[in-house]
């Protein structure tokens, strides 16, 4: 396998000149549905309902299990898409803003 061809089924590539292609970088789109308690990442811990979307989005930086992605703003698009299809509930804080 070429480490810097992408995976066409995954989006996962190796990294740059010639780096070990079990990097698990990924630079397409994430589902929203794999990032539902239910979904393959196991983001929730058992009877959450309720999850930092801040924990969410820096889960893929510091979980050596995840793919690492390439720009964070896909994760967090993919949070604002879920919300405006009515697939999650994103909830501001009371105090965030004046």
């Amino acid at each position: 396998m070429n480490p810097t061809a992408s995976c066409p089924t995954t989006g996962e590539i190796g990294g740059p000149d010639g780096a070990d292609p079990r990097a698990r970088i990924k630079e397409t789109r994430i589902e929203v549905d794999a990032l539902l308690p239910e979904g393959p990442y196991d983001l929730w811990r058992g009877g959450e309902t309720t999850r930092r979307v801040a924990h969410l989005v820096g889960a893929f930086a510091s979980d050596p299990r995840l793919s690492k992605m390439l720009n964070q703003a896909a994760i967090m698009d993919t949070l604002v898409e879920g919300c405006r299809d009515g697939v999650l509930v994103l909830r501001l804080r009371a105090g965030c803003f004046p």
